[in-house]
């Protein structure tokens, strides 16, 4: 989906509109001049004539020239804009999201009406408000924070949130994981273990079919980082 741009006016149009701009201040300045009698009645129609021609010319010429210039640079590029978020599918087993929003996460959880209960989420939010906000009641949910206490996980722990994951999975079909803020983890810790996180919630997603959505912002990540996180996974951006 593009934002429609208008084109710039033919020159000829422009041109026009300037010189008739043009004629019309040189037919207001000679009739003020006659009326206050700086000009005679026999010089009224000859002077009209001049001035139409002169400023006509003064105001047209120009105008053409902008408009020209105008068409030589083009309308402006269309903007790009995003249209409705891409669905995400509960049957794939590893799904990645590029997206800066950890609330597109629980957005796409909630639209595939999927039952909390079967959710292990982890959040940089408050688990208490995420869980009032997207009605995730049953929920199992952490945060991930450098902070210590208790249902908290730090985002370099790589090996607790992995058998976190790895223990939700097996319980059963239909069991889902939601990871948001992967350059997070990749920040706190190392791409080489975020992506054996990922293949382990992809190897149990499959083997007990479950599914691990995560997301990443695309502008935090290199394009090689990005391509090591999302191999074998299905893809989610907007279009």
């Amino acid at each position: 989906m593009t934002a429609s741009v208008p084109h710039a006016p033919p020159p000829s149009s422009l041109a026009r509109d300037t010189a008739g701009s043009g004629v019309v201040l040189a037919l207001a300045v000679v009739l003020v001049l006659w009326l206050l009698g700086i000009v005679s009645a026999n010089l009224l129609l000859p002077l009209l004539i001049a001035g139409a021609v002169v400023l006509g010319v003064a105001f047209g010429v120009p105008g053409l020239m902008l408009a020209r210039r105008i068409r030589r640079l083009g309308p402006a590029p269309a903007e790009r804009v995003p249209t409705t978020p891409p669905a995400w599918s509960p049957s794939a087993p590893f799904s990645v999201y590029e997206t800066p929003r950890e609330e597109d996460a629980w957005k796409a959880f909630i639209a595939q009406r999927q039952d909390p209960r079967l959710l292990l989420g982890f959040t940089r939010d408050l688990p208490a408000s995420v869980q009032a906000t997207f009605d995730l009641s049953g929920a199992i949910l952490y945060r991930i924070s450098r902070a210590e206490g208790e249902g908290i996980i730090s985002p370099s722990d790589a090996d607790r949130l992995g058998f976190l994951i790895e223990q939700h999975l097996s319980r059963g079909p239909g069991r889902i994981v939601v990871l948001p803020g992967v350059e997070g983890l990749v920040e706190a810790g190392n791409l080489v273990s975020v992506r054996r996180l990922f293949d382990l919630g992809r190897e149990k997603a499959i083997e007990h079919h479950g599914s691990v959505l995560t997301t990443l912002d695309p502008a935090s990540l290199s394009p090689d980082q990005r391509a090591v996180l999302e191999r074998d996974a299905v893809r989610l951006v907007y279009t």
